[in-house]
């Protein structure tokens, strides 16, 4: 359940801020009247069923992309607590996510209406949500940057690991599948779920058993793994309607028979993959199969370590879910 309107009151300054330090923040311009204004006036907060639509717009106008209101609904799924929202004049104007895994959190959806950037609004949401973390005592954080957030990030801390790219696939008609090789896909099923998720635990760096229960829920039969020589699981895939991921394998092999078995599925748009940068076999199987790359984005790091298997990684779940 969402959680009610007022969960959390106004917001004016934050304990470890550039403004609580006594710093000058390199991110952000000069005071003027409309800042103090906002400052005095936003309010930041949990986001609430009666807010997931406008704040869904804002987020589509921030990325300048179409925003279904699930995607969002899902993060709060996942972790209600951590899906906050900025409001000025009772106007959704800023949003942010984490999810928190247990040996990092991913954030992601951190945006801000167009016409109110600059003013602050995105660093109060950071701090807003990385307080929340760190109350909670989480090691690490990540998450995929944007050129435009990338000064911010970096200025709380974040510091590069890797990149994310992203890749779409040709208009229907134009895939070539892979070879076919010797590797036996299998549909997944609840019996197979435990040992799928200690696998996929392993590549990801931790357990997500919730989000691959969201995604099985909602888009059945598009789940599919592999075994190894041993018996034992090397990979995994959820197709979902305009998207692949999560994928995860450790034998590129095991990689191209799923990516095989998801291409001969019905998508409702030509799906996109995110691929670590770290996996160059991911992005040359891709782009083999007649998928191009669309952008490349910083992979980013606070706290840590994080104890991953990145090069394992062939599809993230999202830029939000990593």
């Amino acid at each position: 359940m969402l959680p009610e309107a007022g969960a959390f009151g106004r917001i004016r300054e934050y304990p470890g801020s550039f403004l609580a330090l006594g710093k000058i923040d390199p991110y952000m311009a000069a005071e003027t009247p409309e800042k103090e204004r906002i400052s005095a006036n936003m309010e930041i907060r949990l986001v609430t069923q009666a807010e997931a639509q406008p704040a869904a717009a804002v987020i589509a106008a921030a990325f300048n992309r179409p925003m279904r209101v699930d995607e969002l609904l899902r993060c709060v799924e996942l972790q209600p607590d951590g899906c906050f929202i900025a409001l000025l004049d009772d106007r959704v104007v800023g949003t942010v996510e984490a999810v928190d895994f247990g040996s990092f959190a991913y954030l992601g959806l951190m945006t801000v209406d167009p016409a109110r950037r600059r003013l602050g609004i995105g660093r109060a949401l950071m701090e807003r949500v990385l307080g929340w973390l760190d109350g909670r005592g989480t090691p690490a954080v990540l998450l995929d940057a944007t050129p435009m957030g990338y000064p911010l990030y970096a200025s709380l801390g974040f510091q590069d690991r890797d990149e994310a790219r992203t890749f779409q696939a040709p208009e229907p008609g134009c895939l070539v599948a892979p070879e076919d090789g010797k590797v036996q896909v299998q549909a997944l099923t609840p019996g197979d779920l435990d040992e799928v998720l200690a696998f996929d635990a392993e590549a990801f760096g931790a357990e997500r058993g919730v989000l691959w229960r969201s995604y099985l829920r909602d888009h059945p039969g598009r789940a599919f793994f592999t075994r190894g020589a041993g018996g034992q699981v090397n990979g995994c895939l959820m197709a979902r309607p305009r998207s692949l991921g999560p994928w995860t394998a450790s034998d590129p092999e095991a990689a191209r028979a799923l990516l095989r078995a998801a291409l001969e599925l019905e998508y409702e748009s030509p799906p996109t993959v995110v691929v670590p940068g770290v996996n160059v076999d991911g992005g040359g199987m891709l782009e083999s199969c007649g998928f191009t790359l669309q952008r490349s984005i910083r992979h980013m790091q606070r706290g840590g370590p994080a104890h991953r298997r990145r090069e394992w990684v062939y599809g993230q779940a999202s830029y939000a879910l990593g």
